[in-house]
């Protein structure tokens, strides 16, 4: 088996995504690797046509990557403050799947591992985004998953 040296923990912040790191932190510690924390905002130009009274997409797309960057930064501050292993974080924005698959495959950032949950946030909101771990599987991981229910 190759060597783990970065695992990458793509998270939602829904309830799951705790342990889901918790879990990620164990194994980063076995096998003294580090972490990548990435969230991923939704792209708005995948919704063309649609329009928000007095909001531009842009102006909206600028709103949610700053929240998405204050709310990594207060997840990590929670869950990773006191943490034994290594860590970084990203923002990324586009279609969660899409995302996650081009980054692990990006040979810069060296992804060995992808830990990510089955579940996430329910009813209408994965109605609404698919399965994004599903579409991670299908769309051929570079490395390997290991998903958490």
């Amino acid at each position: 088996m190759e060597q783990i040296k970065n695992i990458l923990v793509p998270i939602d912040f829904s309830e799951i995504s705790e342990r889901i790191v918790k879990t990620a932190v164990y194994f980063a510690q076995r096998y003294k690797a580090k972490l990548t924390i990435i969230f991923v905002v939704q792209d708005l130009a995948s919704y063309t046509g649609a329009s928000i009274t007095g909001v531009s997409f842009e102006e909206l797309e600028g709103t949610l990557l700053d929240f998405a960057k204050k709310r990594m930064a207060d997840y990590l501050t929670k869950y990773l403050t006191d943490s034994p292993v290594t860590f970084e974080s990203k923002v990324l924005e586009g279609h969660a799947a899409e995302e996650i698959i081009n980054f692990s495959e990006n040979e810069n950032n060296g992804v060995d591992l992808i830990i990510m949950g089955t579940h996430g946030y329910k009813g209408f909101k994965k109605m609404f985004m698919g399965s994004v771990t599903d579409k991670v599987l299908r769309a051929g991981s570079p490395c390997p998953v290991l998903t958490i229910r």
